[in-house]
């Protein structure tokens, strides 16, 4: 029995990464906001929160943070999430749709990647707010990502030859 009608690439799955984790801190902001008791340090939806900015490229979430003390809005933040990643998909879908574009995306998206691990392990201060736990996760996430990525363009450079 197949799970899926067709296997996913690596760089799918990595949109997908993507799009999970920018609607993980969705789900506490939407409780928090309807439930008085909801703000809790180790609360699901505040674990979900952390693991979700984590798992974000650091330029977005430093992006967000600017939006955020900027607009001092959860609203504004709750929306650029949700059309972040549904922009993010839709774009994505469309470039690795066509050939031609669809192998500099991919080394495009490997390259942004690798960027943002570098920054990741770089000792800045914003890389650990959330701790080392979520900083490891976050770190371990990005570099599966990664493989993810450059495994999908090890094999299609493997499949032109």
């Amino acid at each position: 029995m197949k799970l899926f009608k067709r296997p996913y690439s690596g760089t799918k799955i990595y949109v997908l990464i993507f799009q999970v984790a920018s609607l993980l801190p969705l789900l506490h902001i939407l409780y928090t906001s309807g439930v008085s008791d909801g703000i809790m340090p180790h609360g699901i939806t505040s674990v979900l929160f952390d693991l979700g900015i984590c798992a974000l490229p650091r330029c977005e979430t430093l992006l967000l943070s600017t939006a955020y003390r900027m607009t001092l809005s959860e609203v504004f933040i709750y929306f650029a999430l949700a059309v972040i990643a549904f922009i993010y998909g839709v774009v994505m879908k469309k470039l690795l749709s066509s050939k031609k574009t669809s192998a500099v995306t991919k080394y495009v998206a490997a390259a942004l990647i690798a960027c943002d691990v570098a920054v990741r392990a770089l000792p800045f201060r914003f890389n650990f707010i959330f701790g080392t736990l979520y900083y490891v996760l976050g770190l371990v996430i990005r570099l599966a990502c990664l493989a993810l990525v450059v495994s999908d363009i090890l094999i299609s450079r493997k499949k032109e030859k």
